[in-house]
């Protein structure tokens, strides 16, 4: 046993001979995480869990191949596994690992690991996050009706996220508890319960929910304990349609759920469908609204009432929409990636990217820019958007933009901005289009964001690029070079931003009271009132509109 001993601790030292500082310094959170992770995970999966550069823990494993196992291509999924199982034990053991420079302290580790934990199931976690009730139009579904559940799970919830989902309450059970985390805790409590319970569901797991729930509830005096209590008896509660159903969780818990309990208020958020879409004309008199009947409303903005209805389709309800410069027209864009224009004054749809000749055809005068490949199949928002002159139409589907022009133009000015769901937004310059070639349109920056891109809004001078969070986190750049200048926290996801002449930035968060701030100093100015689901500025900054869904 003692020449085991010996043996392991001049592998350790050998690699942390041969490992650069910020490597040497990594060792130790790498292994610790190994030897006491409740299940081994790939290097890529313990990469992405510990939040560590990419290559980090592939870095420091070719110095370990004497007592770790681990796969040789980045793109193997085999875990990382012991190759004696007295390793573990060795590195907990002060008696048996007398070098402390080694030595795991086991409560400090799992304070870590669940750190980690709840930092990726923050950022990762939302509603809907398979695209299941996106794809089926209700939220009725049951798991059993989920066509390649299992490919859509392997598709969207990373190996590093579901170990982060199963086992994050077993390490907070061993953990000690600092304010760090417990901040962290009831942040996530705060917000994310139900997102968590979604994947559990989806993942067969509630079960071991109301284990991990139970033995979580002895962290005091805090009001943590409540929130997971509350949590824990809707479980037990509405196991059946929990346990069956992810999506429909969210209206049953936010119709029987005990009145004034967090976890109807949570439900409430996500319990129905999006509201729609809410756009200001350019003059700020007009609000152009959709509805779950496919209909486009324009109210006025002042008194409310209806100007003009745009009928459409119920299918046609998940629009996005935007008033042309002139704010005679409003370009819609829906799921299947169509774009339409119809006349305010008139609510006639019209027709989009005609040419000069005679030929009748929709897409004449328009071609596509594909973007690079992105993880996810659903990369870039279903945006529109209008050039300043009016004249160049852009709409964003997928993994790609399209670009529409009018009868009469010839060139058109002024860069795009594209988002996607893995956190990236790109610049692009339109200013030289050939309509001819189907070129022109060059890629200037790429801003990457560690969570999802709700909004973006760019300052009157065109200088800054601020960019909306779902984690709540507004980060600030410069257009020209893509540098990173700033970043504002915030309570809940970004769902509206805009930026005034005299350096302040006002953003909206979801059902949270909005912050007027100073750019320069990152500083809030003024909170103003609660905020709803939905949020729009108007073009003057004067006046905001909301929507909020009521159950």
């Amino acid at each position: 046993m003692r020449a085991m001993q010996w043996q392991q601790t001049e592998v350790l030292k050998n690699a942390a001979s041969k490992l650069g500082n910020t490597l040497k310094a990594r060792l130790n959170l790498v292994l610790g995480t190994i030897v006491l992770a409740e299940q081994r995970l790939s290097p890529t999966a313990l990469n992405a869990l510990l939040d560590l550069p990419a290559g980090a823990v592939r870095g420091v494993l070719p110095f370990l191949s004497a007592v770790l196992t681990f796969p040789n291509g980045d793109d193997d999924p085999t875990p990382i596994g012991v190759i004696h199982l007295s390793f573990p034990n060795f590195l907990v053991d002060p008696t048996r690992c007398t070098d402390e420079s080694f030595l795991v302290q086991p409560r400090s580790q799992h304070t870590v690991i669940t750190s980690k934990c709840l930092k990726l199931m923050s950022e990762e976690l939302k509603y809907d996050i398979l695209g299941i009730a996106s794809e089926s139009g209700h939220n009725c579904t049951l798991n059993s009706e989920i066509l390649d559940l299992q490919a859509k799970t392997s598709q969207h919830l990373s190996d590093a996220l579901q170990y982060a989902c199963k086992y994050w309450t077993r390490h907070l059970c061993q953990a000690a508890v600092d304010e760090a985390l417990l901040t962290a805790l009831k942040n996530f409590c705060t917000s994310h319960l139900l997102y968590w319970l979604e994947v559990l569901s989806f993942l067969g797991c509630i079960d071991g929910a109301l284990e991990a729930l139970q033995s979580s509830q002895s962290l005091r005096p805090t009001d943590v304990p409540s929130l997971l209590h509350d949590c824990e008896r809707a479980v037990r509660a509405f196991y059946p349609v929990i346990s069956t159903s992810a999506i429909h969780m969210y209206s049953t818990l936010a119709l029987f759920a005990p009145r004034g309990s967090h976890i109807r208020r949570l439900a409430a958020v996500d319990a129905r469908p999006p509201p729609g879409t809410l756009s200001f004309s350019p003059d700020g008199r007009c609000i152009a609204c959709t509805n779950m009947d496919g209909s486009i409303r324009v109210l006025n903005a002042q008194t409310g009432a209806e100007l003009q209805v745009c009928q459409a389709n119920p299918s046609m309800w998940k629009v996005t929409i935007s008033f042309s410069p002139t704010g005679k027209e409003l370009l819609l864009s829906i799921e299947n990636g169509a774009v339409y224009v119809w006349d305010v004054t008139t609510g006639v749809k019209l027709e989009i990217g005609t040419t000069t000749t005679s030929r009748d055809h929709s897409t004449e005068g328009s071609f596509d820019m594909p973007l690079p490949p992105y993880p996810s199949n659903e990369a870039v928002d279903k945006q529109v958007a209008w050039s300043p002159n009016g004249k160049l139409v852009a709409s964003c589907q997928r993994q790609t933009i399209s670009l529409w022009r009018e009868a009469s133009l010839n060139q058109s000015d002024g860069y795009l901005l594209a988002s996607s769901d893995d956190g990236r937004c790109q610049i692009w310059d339109a200013r030289s289009v050939d309509w001819d070639m189907e070129a022109g349109v060059t890629l200037t920056q790429t801003l990457k964001h560690n969570s999802d891109i709700v909004t973006m809004a760019v300052s009157s001078d065109s200088r800054l690029v601020a960019c909306g969070l779902r984690s709540g986190e507004t980060v600030l750049w410069t257009k020209s070079d893509g540098k990173r200048v700033g970043s504002l926290p915030g309570p809940r996801p970004v769902i509206s931003l805009m930026f005034y002449s005299n350096g302040l930035l006002a953003a909206a968060y979801k059902r949270s009271p909005f912050v007027l701030w100073d750019v320069s100093t990152g500083s809030p100015v003024k909170t103003e009132s609660e905020g709803g689901d939905l949020a729009v500025f108007a073009p003057d900054g004067r006046h905001i509109a909301q929507a909020t869904r009521n159950l």
